[in-house]
């Protein structure tokens, strides 16, 4: 039996050193509220700032859900912050 132990156990780390890294980052989620007409400038900071849009409504009034990385949460809230942009955590 520690043969077959030590043959798995083998196999596990050298998968684990043959396997690619993959670096994600880590997102925040939120929804945004706003005026139609605000829409490309919305789309120019989530573009800009590499947010993933998760849903959108757009309409007069549009409905946006974005995912925001977290190392740049705090720019991207700002500046939709000065458009009048209304935002909440999901």
């Amino acid at each position: 039996m520690p043969g077959l132990i030590n043959a798995y156990r083998s196999a596990a780390a050298l998968a684990l050193q043959l396997a690619p890294i993959i670096q994600r980052p880590v997102l925040i989620q939120y929804r945004l509220q706003f005026d139609y007409t605000q829409i490309n400038d919305v789309m120019k900071i989530a573009r800009r700032c590499s947010c993933v849009i998760l849903k959108q409504e757009l309409q007069l009034f549009c409905l946006l859900e974005l995912a925001i990385p977290k190392t740049r949460t705090e720019i991207v809230m700002d500046k939709l912050k000065n458009l009048g942009v209304t935002a909440e955590r999901i």
